[in-house]
């Protein structure tokens, strides 16, 4: 009779401790944001918004160069790839900052002062797109039959509503 009120105050002190232990770390699993399921909408990333750059009315990778005085790094701006325009605006901080270590006198003020002239020619170049709003579609949209518009498309679809006629 001991050893089984031994063996049974044994088992009741081990399912107390469990049961205490997983109370325990129930608390902690759900404090804790590293186990919360991720919605899709959690995993989106955001893309930057591509802009559209007019590189015609823009200097040439040249002028650019000389207006800065920076024609001594000429050479190491093609060596990294960057011979027009077009792929001088592409570059990004990280960029500046890595050609401030690794070019002989290249300081942060100089990439500084050419991510300024970066930004002003992206906001020169720049063309603003404008939504235009066709009159028609206003008063198409406001019905629930007719024609199916695609913008930018080639041909407008039409839609029939001849479900139940014989």
């Amino acid at each position: 009779m001991i050893k089984f009120s031994i063996f049974f105050v044994v088992i009741l002190v081990i399912y107390t401790y469990n049961s205490i232990y997983s109370l325990a770390k129930e608390e902690s699993v759900k404090k804790s944001k590293r186990f919360t399921r991720k919605t899709a909408n959690d995993l989106k990333t955001q893309k930057p918004k591509e802009l559209k750059i007019n590189y015609d009315i823009l200097p040439t990778f040249e002028d650019i160069i000389e207006e800065l005085g920076f024609s001594k790094y000429i050479n190491q701006f093609y060596k990294i790839g960057v011979y027009e325009t077009r792929l001088l605006l592409k570059l990004k901080k990280m960029d500046l900052h890595l050609m401030s270590i690794e070019w002989e006198g290249f300081t942060s003020d100089d990439g500084d002062r050419l991510k300024n002239k970066i930004d002003t020619l992206i906001a020169l170049g720049e063309i603003k797109i404008e939504n235009i709003v066709d009159p028609n579609l206003i008063e198409r949209n406001k019905m629930k039959f007719g024609s199916f518009v695609i913008q930018d498309s080639s041909r407008a679809f039409d839609v029939n509503n001849n479900f139940n006629k014989s």
